[in-house]
């Protein structure tokens, strides 16, 4: 099923379960953070959000495992990049490390590094997934 997310800064959230041609508005759907950036990706049952606050760039994670209704709060701390998810796992961009969870609820990370050397705390990156190429 492909759904299609639409979030405001007064922490309202539309899903769209037929590809846009019809919205059902959540008013408070239980996530944080959707005053910055907010990105969606799905997997193993799970979908996630991650997004920042604008005011404290306090890092949010949410997780739903009902397509959307309900969501759980994960706080990480800091700018996350847009998450992908690789066939088995999460992963994301924050803080000069790599996270990596296979439920949206349990992380863990390692260093990035970049050209042999630890990644600058302020490291993000763009992502894009192939799940063809991987």
């Amino acid at each position: 099923m492909i759904k299609f997310f639409i979030t405001s800064s007064d922490q309202k959230l539309a899903i769209s379960y037929d590809q846009g041609r019809t919205w059902v508005l959540l008013a408070n759907p239980g996530f944080l953070g959707n005053t910055g950036a907010r990105y969606f990706t799905e997997g193993n049952g799970v979908v996630i959000s991650v997004s920042y606050e604008d005011g404290t760039l306090q890092g949010n994670v949410s997780r739903s495992t009902d397509n959307g209704k309900t969501w759980t709060l994960v706080k990480m701390g800091g700018i996350w990049s847009p998450p992908i998810f690789n066939g088995s796992q999460f992963i994301a961009w924050s803080g000069g490390k790599t996270w990596f969870s296979s439920d949206g609820l349990n992380w863990s990370n390692v260093i990035t590094k970049l050209d042999g050397k630890d990644a600058p705390p302020f490291w993000e990156t763009a992502t894009a997934y192939n799940s063809k190429t991987g």
